[in-house]
Order: structure tokens, then C-alpha cells, then sequence
């Protein structure tokens, strides 16, 4: 038998041992559990024609209620056409069916007019109050009308005072003055003490220390 070769054997590389059986496959991993999704919480803007805005951040309610408080500061988003004001005509025309006799205003319009941060507040309170109002000045006297229900205002500088005559179903400057009287018993309550509820029955403003204030539906 031949010899074997010195230079063949000593070298041979060796076979990989064998790799192991696989084991059969478990069964499936389930996914991570993913932390419970955070109510939404849309932002907006409630507005209506007499340009009383305010801001709200809303939380929304897995039962389809939201409610969130009022955003201070005078900051507000443009006006979309779907709020656009219903055309009212000619201001003088409104007055022509009001009482002659008028009554010392409680509350200057001024209240609501001025460029201060409180009547931007105040004026969005009061278009809570008369919610399809719309507001004019034709020189000296202010103009409240609503076509909806057909009433109007007017608001007369006389002698240091305003003297106002209402006519129609709704006395819109009556009703922005309960609202003005219940601001300032409740010592003038800023915006973040408002808090809006959304729900199937419409929505509503409500203070601690004032009357609920129903808004329409957008």
C-alpha cells in the first residue's frame, strides 16, 4: 500500500460539522401595546355679525360632548364666507318704526366699541346675547339691527348720556345690558373663566357667577 503523501494529510482542512435541525417556528410575536390615543382637541373660533370673535380650545369627549375654556388676548382668525353678515338695508330706514319716547341707556355702546382687550371680550359676550344683531354707526347714533327677528336699536348721544329706543320682538340693547349688569357683578371676569360645552343639544357658555349664554349652532 502506498505511503501517504506528507504533503496531502497533515493539511487537509476538515468538514464544517453538520449545523443543528432548525426548531419548528412559535407562534406569532403580538404587536407592542400602543398607549391609549389623547382626546382631540380641535381649536376655534366662535364668531358671529356684530364681530365678536373669541378663541376656545376644545377637548373632544369620546361620547361626542367637548368642552374647553376661553383663550385670552384679542387674537382671532379671519372671517369665513359662511359667516358673512345678512345684508340689512339702509340704517335709517329701520328707525322709522321705533318708539319716539326712548329711555336712558343703562351702558354706553362704548362698552363694546372701544379698542381695549375688555370690549373685545365684552363684545363677544354680547353677540352671545343678540346672536344675528349687527351693529352701524351713522354719525352720532348707533344702529342695532336683526333681520332675523326683525328688531333694531338705536343709541343716541344726548347731554353726557345715551338715550335708546328698541323696537320688534327682541330688545337687543336690553339684552346686551343684562349681560353687561351680570359682567360687572361678577367682577368683570376675564376670558379663561369662560368655558364652552359642544353637545347634541347645542352649545353653551357658562360662568360660576353669570347665566349660561346659549351660542348657535355653527
Amino acid at each position: 500500500m502506498p505511503a501517504a503523501s506528507p504533503y496531502t494529510a497533515p493539511y487537509a482542512r476538515p468538514r464544517p460539522p453538520a449545523a443543528p435541525p432548525k426548531s419548528p417556528p412559535g407562534p406569532p410575536s403580538r404587536p407592542p401595546r400602543l398607549p391609549p390615543k389623547p382626546p382631540s382637541r380641535p381649536l376655534s373660533t366662535p364668531l358671529r355679525p356684530l364681530y365678536g370673535y373669541a378663541r376656545v380650545l376644545l377637548t373632544v369627549d369620546g361620547n361626542g360632548t367637548a368642552e374647553g375654556q376661553l383663550l385670552g388676548g384679542t387674537v382671532s382668525f379671519m372671517s369665513a364666507r359662511t359667516h358673512a353678515a345678512p345684508v340689512f338695508g339702509n340704517p335709517d330706514h329701520w328707525p322709522a318704526g321705533l318708539p319716539v319716547k326712548p329711555r336712558t341707556a343703562r351702558h354706553s355702546p362704548q362698552r363694546i366699541t372701544a379698542a381695549t382687550d375688555e370690549a373685545f371680550h365684552l363684545r363677544f359676550l354680547a353677540q352671545s346675547a343678540v346672536p344675528d344683531a349687527q351693529m352701524v354707526t351713522v354719525g352720532e347714533t348707533v344702529h342695532l339691527v336683526d333681520v332675523v327677528t326683525g328688531s333694531a336699536a338705536t343709541l343716541t348721544p344726548t347731554d353726557g348720556s345715551w338715550r335708546v329706543c328698541e323696537g320688534g320682538p327682541v330688545k337687543l340693547w336690553e339684552r346686551i345690558e343684562r349681560v353687561l349688569d351680570a359682567y360687572d357683578v361678577a367682577s368683570a371676569p376675564g376670558p379663561e373663566t369662560f368655558t364652552l360645552h359642544v353637545y347634541d343639544g347645542g352649545q353653551h357658555l357658562r360662568h360660576p357667577q353669570m347665566s349660561g349664554l346659549p351660542l348657535p349652532r355653527p
